[in-house]
C-alpha cells in the first residue's frame, strides 16, 4: 500500500499543528508555574510514563506491523485476517494494562520519594492514565497498520487540542496547577482513546490465540530494541532528576522541548507513512530507497525546522518563556544539535523498523547510551546542565555513526549511500515541493 502524496502533505500538515500545540502547552507550563513547579511537574509525569513504557512489551509496533501486511496481502493475507490480527492486539493491550498498572504503583512511592506530599495524587493519576495510553496507542496502530493515514492524524491530534484547550481554559478561570494539568492530561489521554476505539473498532471475540503469540513475539522481539530506546531517551532526564534541584530540572525541561519539538513530530509523522511503503516495497532495491527517501525527507524536515529555531533561540526563548528562562539559552542551543542529531538516527531506525530489523537501531542506541551514562554523569556533576547538554551531543553523535554502519550492513550498501540528500531524487518531500513550485 502506497501514500499518495496529497496524504503525505496533510500528514506533515498535523505534525506542524502538533509542533504549535506542544510549544503552546510548554509555554503555560513555563510562565504560569515557573522553573521550580515546572521541575516539579516533570518528575511526577515522568515516572509513570517511563515504568509502564519500560514495561511495556511494544504491543502497538507490533499490532501495527502485522495488520499493515495482512493490509499489503502479505503471504496471502486477506482483509479478514486483518480484522483478526487488530482484536487480538487490542486483547494483548488489555492484559498488559492488567500487569503494568499495578506494578507501577508499586514502584511509584519508592521513585517519588523526595516529592511524597504528591504521591496520593500521582498515584490516583496514574491508575487512570495507563490504560487509557494504551488503548490509544492500540487504536493509532491499527489506524497506521490499515494505511488509514488521515484518521490517524486526526486521531494523533485529539489529545493534544483538547489538552490545549483545557490548559487555556484553567488559566482563565485562574486554576493552573501542577495538579489540574495531570487532571487535564488525564482527561484528554481518556477521550483520544474513546475516540480511537471506535475509529478502529475491533471485535475482541475476534481474538486468535495463534495470532496473539505472533504479536507478542514480535512486539518482545521490538521491546529488547524500545528498552534501549527509552533508556538513551530518558537517561538525561534521569541524570537531572537524580544530581539537580527543582529550579535546575525546570530549566532543562524548557530547554530540553523547545530543542527536541521538531525532531519529536518529524520522527511520528515519518513513522505515520514509512510502516505502509516498507510493507508494499517488495525488493531489496526498493526497500532500499524507501530508507533513502525516509533520510532524506527526514533531513530536509530537520533542517526546516532547527535551524530556524537555532538562529532565533537567543531572542525568542525568553521573549516567548520568560525572562527567569534566559539563562537556559545556550543549553537549548547544544540540546537542538544533539536533537537534530538523534533525528536523523531515529529516522534511519524508523525505516529499518519497518522493514523487521531492530538490530541496527539497539546497535545506535545501545552506543549512545553508553556514552551518554558516562559522559553525562561527569558532565551534569562538574558543568551542571552545560556539562551534560555537550555529553548529550556526543552520545547522539556516536549512535549516529554506529547506526549507519548497521544499517549498511542490513541493506548490504556502502553507507555513502545513507548520507543524507545524496539522493535527492529519493525524496518524497523533495518531489512534493517541486510539484507545489511547478
Amino acid at each position: 500500500m502506497t501514500i499518495g502524496n496529497a496524504v503525505l502533505i496533510r500528514s506533515y500538515g498535523a505534525t506542524g499543528l502538533l509542533i504549535a500545540l506542544s510549544l503552546a502547552s510548554s509555554v503555560m507550563f513555563a510562565r504560569f508555574l515557573g522553573p521550580e513547579a515546572r521541575g516539579l511537574l516533570l518528575a511526577l509525569m515522568f515516572w509513570p510514563y517511563f515504568v509502564a513504557a519500560s514495561l511495556y512489551l511494544s504491543l502497538n509496533e507490533a499490532t501495527a506491523l502485522h495488520v499493515a501486511r495482512a493490509a499489503a496481502g502479505d503471504k496471502g493475507a486477506t482483509p479478514e485476517e486483518g480484522q483478526t490480527l487488530a482484536a487480538s492486539g487490542l486483547v494483548l493491550q488489555s492484559m498488559a494494562i492488567s500487569l503494568v498498572t499495578p506494578i507501577t504503583l508499586l514502584l511509584l512511592p519508592f521513585l517519588l520519594a523526595d516529592q511524597r506530599d504528591s504521591l496520593r495524587l500521582v498515584l490516583a493519576y496514574t491508575t487512570a492514565y495507563i490504560p487509557a495510553m494504551f488503548l490509544d496507542l492500540h487504536a493509532k496502530a491499527v489506524l497506521q497498520g490499515r494505511g488509514r493515514i488521515d484518521a490517524l492524524n486526526v486521531l494523533r491530534l485529539v489529545q493534544p487540542v483538547l489538552y490545549t484547550v483545557s490548559l487555556i481554559a484553567l488559566w482563565a478561570l485562574g486554576r493552573f496547577s501542577v495538579d489540574t494539568v495531570l487532571a487535564a492530561m488525564l482527561a484528554s489521554t481518556f477521550v483520544s482513546a474513546v475516540t480511537g476505539l471506535v475509529t478502529a473498532w475491533s471485535n475482541p471475540f475476534r481474538a486468535a490465540w495463534a495470532r496473539m503469540r505472533e504479536i507478542a513475539a514480535t512486539g518482545a522481539a521490538f521491546h529488547v530494541a524500545n528498552l534501549l530506546v527509552y533508556a538513551a531517551n530518558e537517561a538525561d532526564k534521569l541524570i537531572v532528576l537524580g544530581l539537580l534541584n527543582l529550579r535546575e530540572i525546570g530549566y532543562y525541561s524548557v530547554a530540553l522541548a523547545i530543542s527536541t519539538l521538531g525532531t519529536n513530530f518529524i520522527i511520528q509523522s515519518l513513522g505515520v507513512t514509512v510502516t505502509s511503503e516498507m510493507a508494499a516495497a517488495a525488493t531489496p532495491e526498493k526497500r532500499l530507497r524507501v530508507v533513502q527517501s525516509t533520510i532524506n525527507d527526514g533531513a530536509l524536515l530537520l533542517a526546516l525546522s532547527n535551524g530556524p529555531a537555532a538562529v532565533l533561540m537567543p531572542v525568542w526563548l525568553p521573549l516567548v518563556f520568560g525572562s527567569e528562562f534566559g539563562p537556559v539559552v545556550p543549553v537549548a542551543m547544544l540540546l537542538l544539535v544533539a536533537g537534530t542529531l538523534k533525528g536523523l538516527r531515529l529516522v534511519i531506525d524508523r525505516a529499518l523498523r519497518a522493514d523487521g530489523n531492530t538490530r541496527s537501531g539497539m546497535t545506535g542506541e545501545a552506543v549512545a547510551l553508553v556514552v551518554l551514562v558516562l559522559a553525562g554523569i561527569v558532565g551534569a556533576r562538574f558543568g551542571g546542565l552545560t556539562g551534560l547538554a555537550l555529553a548529550v551531543i556526543a552520545a547522539q553523535a556516536a549512535g549516529l555513526a554506529a547506526v549507519m554502519l548497521a544499517a549498511a550492513l542490513h541493506l548490504e550498501c556502502p553507507a555513502s549511500a545513507l548520507v543524507p540528500l545524496r539522493h535527492p531524487s529519493h525524496s518524497r518531500l523533495l518531489a512534493v515541493l517541486r510539484r507545489l513550485r511547478s
